[in-house]
This record gives structure tokens, C-alpha cells and sequence, in this order.
């Protein structure tokens, strides 16, 4: 797994998991490695490795994500890079407001939002979905603020609704594990996320049939 900022001898590991990304059972040769750390005074990194080197884009893209003692997301950083070159980025989140550090081949960007009151933070990855799934625990409607992958990582605004189905068993990794499908819609775009107990995800589905298979799970709390 690679890293925007690499993991220090005093965090501790929380959870860890890869997905492998498939269309309509295919694989596509696209791969996402994540782990979350406990650090100092409470706060926790997420680091994501969205690997599709093998895949047709031939582009990846790493993730480094700041959450508070709280779990309120404070600061992403990102790195992109592929056959079309490099782009990085530096987003910020305060209680009213983000600020946006971008470098898109080799050009500076920097960008200022409002923030809406009981916004929710995600990036585009499975796990960066799964944050929107993770931030209620009933049906619900809200704003959420992420960087556009397929805008140069823009920061864009969306409604989003939330719905919960009942529990269910997943087999995941020869073990059979009890989660929660969700199903999130904004625009005409559908994510389905299956979580386990602890609200990290085993599965996703997009609106597009391609799915993300948990193949390696790993929970230390």
C-alpha cells in the first residue's frame, strides 16, 4: 500500500481492508487498500490507496484523511498520478468553512467555500462513501462537500438522501458477517454500501453495476 504521509511506530491500527473492483463480475483490475490509525490526543488517520494502475484509466489516487477525537474530518490530503501526469491537493475544513490547495499539472488552483450547517465530508472512494454512510444511523437528507474527480478535485456541494434496509448476513472472506445495506442517491448517481457493525464497508455497488469486493477484512477494535 502507498501513502501520501507514511504510518508512524506510535499509531495504532484500528481496521484495515482491500477491495477488488469488478463489473458485472469482471475484474477490472482496479484495487483499493485502506487503514485507519489511532495518533496522538485522540485523533485518527484514514489512509486509502485507490490503485488502478491495472486498470483502463491507468490513473490512481491516495488519500490522507485527519479525523478529530470526535470523528469530524479536518484536513484531506490527496495525490493523483497517472499516464496523464500528477495532480495534488490540500482541503481544509473548519467549523463554517473549506479552503482548497490544488496543483493540477503543474498549475496552482486555491479555492474558499461556506460551509452549510451539518454538512458531511466524503472524497470518491468506497470508503470516502462510506463516511457519508457513517455519519447518521437513520433515513435522512443532508448536504455533502466533496472534491470532484472528474472536475480537478473541485469542491462540489450535493443533496444527498440516505436510506437504511434492514440487517442482513454477507459473506465476506469465507466469514459470515452481519451488516447494513445503504443506499445513497444525489443528482442521478446511486451508491449501495454494505456495513458491518462497526459501519466501515465489506461491498459497494454502483449505479453502474460495478462493485467493490472486500477481500482482505481486518478489525482490531
Amino acid at each position: 500500500m502507498r501513502f501520501v504521509i507514511r504510518e508512524q511506530d506510535y499509531e495504532e491500527l484500528l481496521a484495515s481492508g482491500r477491495f477488488r473492483y469488478e463489473k458485472n463480475g469482471r475484474p477490472t483490475g482496479a484495487y483499493e487498500s485502506w487503514r485507519l490509525t489511532r495518533a496522538t490526543a485522540g485523533y485518527c488517520f484514514l489512509r486509502v490507496d485507490l490503485d488502478g494502475q491495472e486498470a483502463k484509466s491507468g490513473e490512481s489516487v491516495l488519500f490522507h484523511l485527519i479525523m478529530s477525537p470526535k470523528g469530524k474530518v479536518e484536513r484531506l490530503k490527496y495525490l493523483q498520478f497517472g499516464p496523464n501526469g500528477q495532480s495534488s491537493g490540500d482541503v481544509q475544513l473548519d467549523r463554517t468553512g473549506a479552503s482548497s490547495g490544488r496543483i493540477v499539472l503543474g498549475k496552482r488552483h486555491d479555492e474558499t467555500i461556506d460551509l452549510p450547517a451539518d454538512y458531511v465530508f466524503w472524497f470518491p472512494s468506497t470508503i470516502g462513501v462510506a463516511l457519508l454512510a457513517r455519519s447518521r444511523n437513520q433515513d435522512a437528507t443532508l448536504k455533502a462537500i466533496s472534491p470532484d474527480r472528474d472536475h480537478d478535485f473541485i469542491l462540489r456541494e450535493n443533496v444527498i438522501s440516505i436510506e437504511y434496509a434492514e440487517k442482513e448476513y454477507l459473506v465476506v472472506t469465507d466469514r459470515e458477517i452481519l451488516v447494513r445495506r445503504c443506499s445513497i442517491h444525489w443528482d442521478n448517481e446511486l451508491r449501495e454500501i454494505w456495513l458491518d457493525e462497526q459501519n466501515w464497508p465489506l461491498k459497494l455497488r454502483r449505479g453502474d453495476s460495478l462493485e467493490a469486493i472486500e477481500t482482505h477484512y481486518v478489525r482490531c477494535i
